[in-house]
């Protein structure tokens, strides 16, 4: 481990954590013109990868695609207008919370749809095969998504051409409030994957030091091999499946279970990673007031004109 890594690791994912908070703080007002589905609690992993990712490799997201498009921008304010419906937006102010994308950083789309993102990941994966050009596609999914139909027909479409594509499963448990032992009789969804020939990895939330070096390992092996892997990262959804708030009040969950998340939060564990307690919440302050300002400023903004509502729609 090096110090400066983690770090630089802790305040990306402090960012991201406060950028949820402002959104959590303006949600109820109205500004927000879409569903939010947050990822409180889940920002590492979506750290990890704007880390990893080089030019030229492609990432499909899914709804909850707040973390990762922050991970990967340089300029915070066409994602704050899109969620904010405006002119300015990243779509034209059309696309909201679950559709963001970040193209310029690889970042071309996120979709609502449960697994749609998975096989246009393939073609994508495809389309870098054919160029030669040792990039890797990315495509981050639920655990929900593995029982579409469209996944499993991926998975194998990724195997048998030997398409660079890193399938990351985000496992959470649930499908919204739906546990894994009443949706599947799949123990372990890394199983699926080597039936298909394709070189897993099983990691956690828990031990992330091993996520961060293992998820790099995966990455080179897609670009050295230009071949599929799949990652499985286990980790808990903080927040209610879609909103601001907590749900541990309609009973299919309890906040006990969350205990031993709380406990591995690399910001609970700042000062094992570099960063004083103090210093964690202070820059977390900075940049929260920081947020709010870029969220207040881009309320100001045009919305977009009537006329342009078909733009961009095929």
């Amino acid at each position: 481990m090096t110090t400066d890594k983690w770090l630089h690791i802790v305040k990306s994912v402090t960012f991201i954590r406060e950028f949820e908070r402002v959104v959590q703080d303006l949600y109820e007002s109205d500004v927000i013109q879409s569903p939010v589905h947050l990822s409180i609690g889940q920002e590492l992993l979506s750290v990890l990868i704007a880390k990893l990712m080089v030019n030229g490799d492609r990432i499909v997201g899914n709804y909850r695609s707040h973390a990762l498009a922050v991970a990967l921008s340089d300029d915070l304010e066409p994602i704050i207008l899109e969620l904010l419906a405006k002119k300015g937006g990243v779509s034209g102010g059309k696309a909201g919370s679950m559709h963001l994308s970040v193209p310029e950083k690889g970042m071309i789309w996120t979709s609502a749809i449960v697994g749609s993102g998975v096989p246009v990941a393939c073609g994508i994966a495809d389309g870098l095969k054919r160029d030669n050009s040792r990039k890797v596609a990315f495509v981050m999914f639920g655990d929900g998504a593995i029982e579409e139909g469209c996944v499993l027909e991926s998975i194998n479409i990724a195997a048998t051409f030997n398409l660079p594509l890193l399938f990351v499963l985000e496992d959470n448990g649930l499908a919204i409030n739906t546990p894994k032992d009443r949706r599947t009789r799949l123990k372990d969804y890394t199983d699926l994957a080597r039936a298909f020939g394709i070189k897993s990895w099983d990691l956690t939330y828990k031990e992330p030091f091993k996520l961060e070096s293992d998820l790099a390992q995966a990455v080179s092996y897609v670009r050295a091999n230009c071949s599929p892997a799949f990652v499985r990262v286990e980790c808990y959804r903080w927040i209610e499946h879609v909103g601001t708030n907590t749900d541990w009040h309609l009973g299919y969950r309890n906040e006990t279970d969350a205990i031993p998340w709380y406990d591995c939060d690399i910001i609970n564990n700042c000062e094992s990673l570099g960063m004083s307690k103090s210093d964690q919440k202070a820059y977390a302050h900075q940049v929260h007031q920081q947020i709010t300002a870029l969220f207040s400023k881009c309320c100001d903004y045009s919305d977009p004109d009537t006329n342009s509502l078909l733009n961009g729609v095929l």
